[in-house]
């Protein structure tokens, strides 16, 4: 602290958002994509393009899981919608692992293919609990750089007292400055965002962050109980043993939406399946309201309603509310690009602290004749990080079409694309000249997402909308998207082969003098009324 509390916390600044902010922007940036990771995951599947979920036939549906788990204890089903046209089941007791689970046609009932890809799940399960490491190890990785981030935003509060007056200032071709403005404005712009993202997401595995305050009040054998105080359940009964057929399930969602005003119904818990004490808890849209705790209602075999589960405590709504803002499913279309634009601004806040790092250094080192090891290291990370991260995730989505549809473990080989990727354009900095190396990553990125709908229409799936439905747009509204997204690339890329660093006097020169003018004498002229007269005379 001798320098001062600002310049303490401008040097905490630096230092906090530098050390991560390459694995940051990587969380940031998939955790972005993740907001349509419905979408993306649609698109990433062919064989559901097809597929209508208004069609949905809960008798076909209930006979499928019949038919694969008829002896498990509890069936918990997702219900399709306009953004997922599947009905997504789960049940304990799978096949050598914790849990069973199946991706059913809802028209039909049928089994779909859940390995031919990772689709969008794999940029949310990267964002927070990267890949290739446990996931308890990943999720306290990524936690670590979450704290570095509110960290770097709250001393960022801190160091800049004019932020407000600095929202509105931005000087483009300034070198050093306009990077600063452009970090400060992009920081600013989305600053509720960006707090309140790195703070829910640090609540919602707080559990795995700090659990001695739960092992303290519940002990290591009851922490169950303070899972269950979080999001209440309906408590467990014994199989009767005695058969009985369910009771017809839309009549029971009917009247659940009826009960709730109109909620939509996002899935439902059958307990007991084929049992005289089976209980059908029927699960409101998380879709319909900021909190992820949907209402319930719970009926017995005989259709009657047995219960309506409690809300949580105070506590727990706050937690559901945080958890609800942070993964933003309430989100209609609008909103949910909203999210993205926040996002992304997120996304140039980080990038543009990592290059103005580099071009405040490069301007001190400019006196030695090679830029020091520090420098160059985080010039080639830049380069890998910022522009080579996109290239992967447009790689991942090409090797979605291109992998042939035989290929054993394609699912898994599409991650090893983008890894290898990753992989190749993190080397790739080190081998070229390093504007070079920027538009050259940028470039190949601009080329890949621009050039999906082309890859679409060589593939036979480019699809326009058909209609006003959202779920028409899926398809060539992803496409739509990525050709932008490629053309921003692309104009970045433009932006970096044209740009020119401000000429700078040869060391030791002295510029050329210039006789002065006349006016310019007599302004330089002694204020003593003798010099025009001196002028004259001479």
């Amino acid at each position: 602290m001798k320098e001062g509390f600002r310049q303490s916390m401008a040097w905490l600044h630096t230092w906090s958002g530098l050390l991560l902010g390459w694995l940051l922007f990587a969380i940031f940036l998939t955790g972005t994509a993740s907001y349509f990771r419905e979408e993306i995951d649609h698109w990433m599947r062919p064989d559901r393009h097809a597929l209508d979920a208004r069609a949905l036939n809960l008798e076909k549906v209930v006979a499928s899981l019949e038919r694969q788990a008829p002896d498990a204890p509890s069936w918990t089903l997702t219900l399709p919608d306009e953004r997922r046209p599947v009905v997504k089941a789960f049940w304990p007791g799978g096949e050598g692992r914790r849990f069973g689970s199946a991706t059913l046609n809802p028209a039909t009932g049928d089994a779909l293919d859940e390995d031919a890809t990772r689709g969008g799940e794999f940029f949310y399960a990267f964002h927070f609990q990267l890949w290739h490491v446990s996931p308890i190890t990943g999720r306290i990785i990524v936690g670590l750089a979450t704290l570095s981030m509110f960290v770097a935003l709250i001393t960022g509060i801190v160091t800049h007292k004019k932020i407000f007056k600095d929202f509105f200032t931005l000087r483009p071709r300034k070198g050093q400055r306009s990077w600063l403005d452009g970090h400060n404005v992009s920081a600013v712009l989305s600053l509720p965002f960006h707090l309140l993202i790195t703070f829910s997401g640090l609540v919602m595995l707080m559990h795995i962050y700090m659990p001695w305050p739960g092992l303290a009040q519940y002990g290591q054998k009851q922490r169950l109980e303070l899972y269950s105080e979080l999001s209440p359940r309906v408590q467990p009964i014994p199989r009767s043993g005695q058969a009985a057929p369910l009771p017809a399930l839309e009549p029971l969602l009917e009247r659940a939406r009826a009960h709730w005003n109109g909620v939509a119904v996002g899935g439902l818990v059958v307990h007991n399946p084929g049992d005289a004490n089976a209980r059908i808890e029927v699960l409101g849209s998380d879709g319909g309201h900021v909190s992820r705790m949907a209402p319930r209602l719970v009926f017995g075999a005989d259709g009657q309603v047995l219960e309506e589960v409690r809300s949580p405590a105070t506590v727990a709504t706050l937690y559901h509310t945080l958890y609800g803002l942070h993964m933003g499913r309430f989100a209609e279309p609008l909103l949910r690009w909203l999210y993205i634009v926040c996002g992304l601004s997120g996304c140039f806040m980080i990038a543009s602290g990592l290059v103005l790092w580099v071009v405040k250094r490069a301007a001190q080192s400019a006196k030695q004749a090679k830029a020091d090891a520090g420098l160059r290291l985080v010039r080639a990370l830049n380069v890998g990080a910022l522009a080579g991260l996109p290239v992967a995730m447009a790689a991942y989505l090409w090797a979605n079409r291109l992998l042939p549809a035989g290929l054993g473990e394609r699912a898994a080989w599409e991650v090893h694309v983008f890894f290898i990727t990753w992989s190749l354009a993190l080397l790739h900095p080190w081998l070229r000249p390093h504007k070079r190396a920027w538009v050259e990553q940028l470039g190949l990125g601009a080329a890949l997402l621009g050039g999906i709908p082309l890859l679409d229409l060589a593939c036979g799936l480019l699809s326009l909308p058909g209609g006003w439905r959202y779920a028409d747009w899926i398809l060539g509204g992803f496409d739509l998207a990525c050709l932008g997204l490629g053309v921003l690339l692309g104009w970045l890329a433009w932006k970096v082969a044209r740009h020119r660093p401000p000429a700078k006097p040869v060391r030791g020169e002295r510029p050329a003098k210039v006789a002065p003018t006349h006016r310019a004498r007599a302004e330089a002229a002694p204020a003593d009324g003798l010099a025009p007269a001196r002028e004259i005379a001479g």
